[in-house]
């Protein structure tokens, strides 16, 4: 009797442990403090909605240092031209257009429109041949 009782057991554990958790963002706050759950929103009055697994707290965003997202999905890009911006970014997507200074460009998140200011380089398509010396 106590064989198939442990099996049972044992066989619950396992499926729990090869069960996936769910996705945690996490908020460090100016006070060091960690909290984990899910971003719900970040409103225009400038408060974070932040969903724990206790309670849904609503944090001035004064007082967030950062905000890490566990999960990181893959971005496929639709073609292979990106946009790298001064500060480190890219969107990576169709460029385009060029127009009085400013580039356009549509990526998976939506179309942008970014000043040549903030841009270090653009990347149109993959080189062919040999490089120029």
């Amino acid at each position: 009797m106590r064989t198939p009782v442990l099996a049972l057991l044992f066989s619950a554990i396992a499926l729990a442990q090869d069960k996936p958790q769910a996705a945690a963002d996490r908020v460090l706050t100016s006070q060091r403090e960690t909290m984990v759950g899910e971003v719900v929103e970040y409103d225009p009055a400038g408060t974070l909605v932040f969903k724990t697994s206790a309670r849904t707290l609503r944090i001035p965003i004064e007082e967030v240092s950062r905000l890490t997202f566990e999960e990181q999905p893959k971005v496929t890009p639709v073609t292979g031209q990106r946009i790298t911006l001064c500060q480190g970014g890219q969107l990576t997507g169709a460029i385009t257009g060029y127009a009085d200074g400013k580039f356009a460009i549509d990526t998976d998140n939506g179309s942008f429109v970014v000043s040549r200011r903030d841009v270090k380089s653009a990347v149109f398509g993959p080189l062919d041949g040999a490089l120029p010396e």
